[in-house]
């Protein structure tokens, strides 16, 4: 088994922590963990708790902090100099997931700076590989552009605002540039798309991606009973959305995202893009199916960019709360795993089965299955709930 060392930032976040338990599991290594904290004991102490959620959320055994798992106390909107051993393997996770342009600066001070500054730590340290979390999406608006969108990295910084969906998105592309550029032995772009949670509990600790979008329905919801408590049950009216109820969602479940990682690791895949994808995720007309029949609504119509002109005043909340999803929902278009599934062995099938048979089936119950339980199971002890300050409980309050 691997026994480099590991250091990974963004630890105790959704992707990082997962990533911690995945590294434990399949590798002899130390983990180092950079952890937003002002001292030591405030690093492992965080760091013990956050890790010890993912690990009940995921049926894992919780790790110990004292054995193979190492705090590092820092903050990487500031440069980092604390000392590491030579030739680790460097997994940058920490991301501000904000999307806002009101947020644009924070974002590009968390992902753009907070990136610099990795690398000139990896760089110091003197790392063997730097694996850089990315996002499908830094192809933004432009698909067309040639070598874009498939296993090309963003090299240049010229690439204007406009031609991404968001400022999450141009962060990411610019971040992309630095990783290019950096002085580093061996370095990875991993893009994943739209991550999702665990695909044996069905357990998430994420409030962004599709749990947001539930988060936005939930509140609409609420500003609907409200107003009409006759809508509040769904029987007197049917919602229209403006979406491609046939374009596919590229969801993709945690664990499968780590599996992969921790593989390109262990395979010693070479510097390059690599995709963590789903090719066969649902279509959006099957996640809005479960969605709205979790919350007790009709099944909602869907209408083109144009019909939007035409909405009432419901749905017009609605699409205008839902403003950021919008690219998504009406298609991106599929990416391209050629270069992830040539680097991982066995054809580029992981044990969480990205490709594996039977997947295509699999994630569309689990999106039925899972936002049955968001909205109804979300005050319980189920192993699957969410966070009780998540989107569930806003969601149970809508209803």
């Amino acid at each position: 088994m691997d026994a480099r060392p590991h250091l990974v930032t963004g630890a105790t976040g959704f992707l990082g922590a997962a990533l911690v338990l995945q590294l434990l599991e399949r590798t002899d290594a130390e983990v180092y963990c950079l952890v937003r904290a002002a001292d030591q004991a405030s690093a492992t102490g965080r760091l013990d708790r956050e890790l010890a959620s993912a690990a009940q959320a995921y049926g894992r055994v919780a790790p110990d902090s004292r054995r193979r798992v190492i705090a590092v106390p820092g903050d990487l909107r500031t440069p980092v100099d604390a000392p590491l051993p030579p030739g680790a393997a460097f997994w940058h996770c920490a991301a501000s997931l904000r999307f806002d342009e009101a947020g644009r600066e924070e974002i590009f001070r968390t992902n753009v700076e907070g990136t610099r500054h990795a690398l000139r730590w990896a760089e110091q340290v003197g790392v063997a590989e730097f694996n850089h979390v990315s996002t499908a999406y830094v192809r933004g608006v432009e698909v067309d552009e040639p070598g874009r969108g498939a296993d090309s990295p963003w090299t240049g910084a010229a690439r204007p605002a406009r031609s991404f969906h968001n400022a999450y998105e141009h962060s990411k592309a610019a971040a992309e540039a630095l990783v290019v550029r950096a002085d580093l032995p061996v370095w990875r772009i991993l893009r994943p798309s739209i991550v999702i949670g665990d695909s044996v509990r069905f357990a998430t600790r994420s409030d962004a991606g599709l749990y947001g979008a539930i988060g936005v329905v939930a509140r609409v919801l609420r500003a609907w009973a409200r107003r009409a408590p006759d809508l509040a049950g769904g029987a007197a009216y049917r919602p229209t959305l403006v979406a491609d109820p046939a374009a596919a969602l590229d969801l993709v479940p945690v664990d499968a995202v780590v599996a992969d990682m921790v593989a390109l690791g262990a395979a010693r895949a070479a510097h390059g893009v690599y995709h963590l994808t789903n090719p066969a995720g649902p279509s959006v007309g099957e996640v809005a199916h479960a969605i709205f029949a979790a919350a007790g609504l009709a099944d909602p119509a869907f209408t083109d960019a144009a019909g939007a002109r035409r909405l009432g005043d419901v749905d017009r909340r609605l699409h205008d709360r839902l403003d950021f999803y919008l690219p998504y929902l009406l298609g991106t278009g599929p990416f391209d795993r050629a270069s992830t599934d040539a680097a991982l062995p066995a054809g580029g099938r992981t044990g969480a089965g990205l490709g594996a048979p039977g997947v295509t089936p699999y994630v569309r119950s689990y999106v039925r299955s899972y936002v049955r339980s968001y909205v109804r199971s979300g005050l319980g002890s189920d192993p699957r709930a969410p966070r009780e300050d998540g989107p569930a409980r806003r969601f149970a309050a809508a209803r």
